[in-house]
């Protein structure tokens, strides 16, 4: 799960750099891609739902594959909220 810069297979972001310590190689044979539109901003400024910002959507569609079992190897990266901030979101119906 990456977003930016992740995109461009680098061995220079985070992922790329366990990748590269771990003796991998990016599997450009299974990427999903998922773009959006209009999203706001990164953080949460502006927002009244976290599934409106850039990182929520991140953290969700992460949290949703790795539920389904697909390995998120940089697991602590992929959390941009704590887990307890995010249950309570759940619980709202992801409203701020």
């Amino acid at each position: 799960m990456g977003a930016g810069a992740d995109i461009r297979f680098s061995y220079k972001t985070t992922t790329g750099m366990i990748l590269d310590h771990l003796n991998e190689k990016w599997d450009k044979q299974k990427l999903i891609l998922i773009t959006f539109k209009d999203l706001k901003a990164v953080g949460l400024k502006g927002c009244t739902n976290v599934l409106e910002c850039r990182n929520g959507i991140e953290n969700y569609i992460g949290e949703y594959l790795s539920k389904q079992g697909v390995p998120i190897l940089n697991y602590y990266q992929h959390w941009n909220y704590k887990k307890e901030i995010w249950k309570k979101w759940e619980e709202n119906n992801y409203k701020l």
